[in-house]
């Protein structure tokens, strides 16, 4: 047996240790340390001893009307008390519930009221309606319905013709120079990603993240050793790659019997989305210090926020204005978009990108040899292996992508940026900007960036979702045309496709970006209505825990408020708040247009006001 060999048996064997180690530590130290919780079985927690006396007497009055039945005797009176019984019978339980939920609310506390304002929100589970097959027929029984996600979401999208083949890497032959620095996992590390995992689903291993945080003092150094091996052998066990799927409606206006209306949302392991946590900052860290991604490719990283996105496109709109130009926007989306990641071809953009090895190691350990179940209507599938792209759900996924699709967001040189075109993006949401004298110059240098973006797709595996293009033409000019534009044809089907034309918004409607709504005159009407409008939704479901005789305390209201409606209020007020009035170029002071935007916000913050204290909706505010 040569060195070569010896080493790879080595390495078979430590893969080998380290999945034991990860078996024995989530089924035998964690789960005998921490009993499972037994079900009570006492039903409905506002059930009491009035209701069991009602339940009671109605009981024994139809056991008497069945012995007269029986001995045929008539008694008249009977059916009139059965109905008394029974309209008790609804008024004790409406008091029971009543009295109930008036105590749970009165004792919420800082934390567990944020548990309440989600009630109103709660939505009554209903099965899965049919979904179609590939044939067209539709899906009925749990198990056909879980086969047709499967085949819809679950198998490799098809590679464009002109799709550039998968590349082979060699890791322990090919040399690279510049590569990033490697430091060894930390005890801290480990317990900084533990402590701040937030309370998410657990995965097969039935293991939620406040389980492992209470084992935290008792397990830190076998986690640490374990998390410290996976990353210097470039391994992820198989325990923490076996996944529960769980078929998620992507909104509530497309058809529910289409596959591709719903989202499968991967359940990992806790533990081991620990440890793609860890995995995801070190990327994020090495991208940032590095630049490795583009600054105008926003997600995924610290300080990098959607509406940090939208307030680059509000600038970049103001600033063409300045100057007395026009920009035009084109949004495109990409079609499935963490399915087209491959692990041959990710591994080598990590390769290209100088990546520590053992990073890149670990990618392609954690990318191969998958296995999920799909989850649907609370019946969970038989687990079968999978092999498309990165799990949505896991913590690395979106740093993970964007590092796959960072040579697309950095197409267009400072030479282009110069001449008016400029790529930006959310993770998959991506938006081209053209900006010059004249629409029609803006449609022409749109076109021509959008014919190098779709060819870098391509290449790459990738495709457009045709269904999500979106044009705006921004102006405030009354008399621009808001000419549609025409898009060339796909690389690989010239001449094939019919003319694909986007047609602009209108000079009255919005375009939603990122959650913040764009209009062609950049005044934000309608975000704000927007904005406003679903503050009062969720301020009128904070009313029901108080009125004026009972409910929760004013200072927990309070602190409901302001975690939970004003951040909604103020979504994207980075995007077109800037003052009252600013100073023209004349130097005159100008008003900003934003008093109609205030107005309707204050209204909703007034109804939040008088609903903490709570006083009645006439009270004046000051």
């Amino acid at each position: 047996m040569d060195k070569a060999e010896g080493a790879s048996a080595q390495s078979e064997q430590k893969k080998r240790a380290l999945d034991f180690c990860t078996e024995q530590l989530l089924n035998t130290s964690i789960t005998v340390s921490t009993p499972r919780t037994k079900k009570s079985g006492k039903g409905e927690p506002w059930w009491d001893k009035e209701c069991q006396f009602a339940v009671a007497k109605l009981r024994n009055l139809r056991r008497e009307q069945r012995l007269e039945e029986l001995h045929q005797i008539e008694n008249p009176w009977l059916e009139d008390r059965i109905g008394e019984a029974k309209k008790t019978l609804r008024k004790v339980v409406k008091h029971s519930k009543r009295l109930y939920y008036q105590k749970v609310i009165g004792d919420l506390d800082s934390k567990t009221v944020f548990k309440a304002i989600r009630w109103p929100n709660s939505i009554r589970r209903y099965t899965t309606p049919p979904i179609e097959l590939a044939d067209g027929t539709l899906a009925t029984s749990n198990q056909e319905k879980q086969y047709a996600l499967k085949t819809a979401l679950l198998t490799p999208p098809v590679t464009p013709e002109m799709a550039e083949p998968e590349p082979i890497v060699n890791l322990e032959t090919e040399s690279r120079n510049g590569v990033a620095t490697w430091k060894s996992l930390t005890l801290q590390e480990v317990e900084l990603a533990i402590l701040h995992t937030g309370n998410t689903s657990p995965g097969v291993d039935e293991i939620p993240a406040a389980i492992i945080r209470k084992c935290w003092l008792t397990y830190q150094k076998e986690i640490t050793w374990l998390f410290s091996l996976c990353l210097e052998e470039g391994y992820h066990p198989a325990a923490f790659k076996t996944a529960i799927l769980c078929a998620l409606p992507k909104d509530e206006n497309r058809p529910k019997h289409l596959p591709r209306s719903y989202r499968p949302i991967a359940l990992l392991s806790c533990l081991g989305k620990v440890l793609e946590k860890i995995i995801a900052k070190r990327l994020g860290d090495l991208a940032l210090k590095n630049n490795l991604i583009s600054p105008l490719h926003f997600g995924a990283i610290a300080r990098r926020s959607a509406v940090d996105a939208a307030s680059t496109l509000a600038h970049d709109i103001e600033r063409s204005w300045e100057q007395k130009e026009v920009l035009s926007a084109l949004a495109f989306d990409i079609k499935g978009a963490f399915d087209t990641v491959t692990e041959k071809r990710l591994s080598k953009r990590l390769w290209e990108q100088k990546i520590p090895l053992p990073l890149i190691r670990w990618v392609r350990s954690f990318l191969m040899e998958r296995k999920a179940a799909i989850r649907l209507d609370g019946t969970t599938g038989v687990q079968e292996a999978i092999k498309i792209g990165v799990p949505q759900g896991s913590p690395t996924a979106p740093i993970l992508f964007m590092l796959f699709t960072a040579p697309l967001f950095k197409l267009f040189s400072n030479e282009k940026k110069k001449a008016g075109v400029t790529i930006r993006g959310y993770v998959d949401d991506g938006l081209i900007t053209g900006r010059g004298s004249s629409e029609s110059m803006c449609i022409s240098r749109l076109v021509e960036a959008f014919k190098e973006v779709e060819e870098w797709a391509y290449q790459n595996g990738m495709v457009f979702d045709s269904a999500k293009y979106e044009a705006v033409h921004f102006s405030r000019r009354r008399d621009f045309p808001n000419s549609p534009i025409t898009l060339p044809d796909p690389p690989f089907l010239s001449g094939v496709m019919e003319p694909r034309v986007i047609k602009p918004i209108s000079k009255r409607s919005s375009m939603r970006w990122l959650g913040v709504y764009f209009d062609s005159r950049l005044s934000f009407k309608e975000h704000a209505a927007k904005m406003a409008s679903k503050g009062r939704k969720a301020v009128s479901g904070l009313k029901m825990l108080a009125n004026t005789i009972h409910g929760v305390e004013p200072i927990i209201m309070r602190k409901a408020i302001h975690a939970c409606i004003l951040p909604i209020l103020t979504y994207g007020a980075p995007v077109w708040w800037s003052g009252r009035s600013r100073l023209s170029q004349k130097g005159k002071t100008i008003g900003n247009r934003v008093d109609g935007h205030l107005k309707q916000l204050d209204k909703v913050q007034n109804i939040a006001l008088r609903a903490i204290l709570p006083v009645w909706k006439t009270m004046p505010i000051q």
